[in-house]
């Protein structure tokens, strides 16, 4: 492994290997090499080659900001405060919503894509079943 990087702010749009066998999320992003990221972006970044995620790999309690494919149970980024998907094939959306408002409670923006179901489990568990108000700045579901 390398040495630690202090780059907070991280992009991939594309990622190429040359071995025949695809890389694991934790050789691309392994976490000692990034223990300071604040900020993820791999939106176009398919990560379907391997059991981890990569939302799973980057998840931190300092991680502020997310873009990509992630698992309900990748979310234990509690200072998370923008977040956005994008459509992925065979995906739970209700469980991903529901677990992005109880683990999220941190978030300001949430735009996603082609995720039916998404909304209502998101919106109930982010304002606790409706005993608390939900404070975000900018919700963009997008079905179409």
């Amino acid at each position: 492994p390398g040495k630690p990087s202090p780059i907070t702010s991280l992009s991939v749009r594309r990622f190429a290997h040359p071995a025949r066998q695809q890389p694991s999320a934790s050789d691309i992003f392994p976490r000692s090499v990034f223990p300071a990221l604040r900020h993820v972006d791999v939106a176009y970044l398919d990560d379907d080659w391997d059991d981890i995620s990569i939302a799973a790999e980057v998840a931190s309690p300092q991680l502020e900001s997310f873009s990509g494919s992630f698992e309900a149970n990748a979310l234990q980024m509690p200072n998370l405060k923008h977040v956005r998907t994008e459509w992925e094939n065979n995906v739970d959306w209700a469980a991903r919503g529901a677990a992005l408002g109880q683990h999220a409670k941190a978030l300001e923006s949430v735009n996603t894509c082609y995720s039916d179901g998404f909304a209502d489990p998101f919106l109930c568990h982010l304002g606790d079943f409706g005993s608390k108000p939900v404070e975000l700045t900018s919700l963009s579901l997008d079905y179409d």
